[in-house]
């Protein structure tokens, strides 16, 4: 009975470091793409700032992801 507890919790201990390491992996190539375009955007049109746009574009899903692997919210976790 104890082996079958110890089991369920060392998968489920799995499964959390899989997800936060996923939103890790997700927060890092967000970060890389967002300099690289913040960079394109300055260097050939700065009278108009796009990358905005597209940090609060792609920074909304980031951002979910965040808050339901890391349980902030009841209503992202199922």
């Amino acid at each position: 009975m104890k082996f079958d507890y110890d089991q369920e919790q060392y998968e489920k201990a799995q499964k959390r470091l899989k997800d936060i390491k996923g939103f890790y992996r997700h927060l890092f190539i967000f970060s890389i793409v967002i300099i690289i375009l913040v960079f394109i955007n300055l260097k050939y049109t700065p009278e108009v700032f796009w990358f905005i746009w597209v940090i609060i574009g792609s920074g909304i899903p980031v951002l979910i992801h965040g808050i339901k692997v890391f349980k902030l919210d009841t209503f992202f976790n199922t």
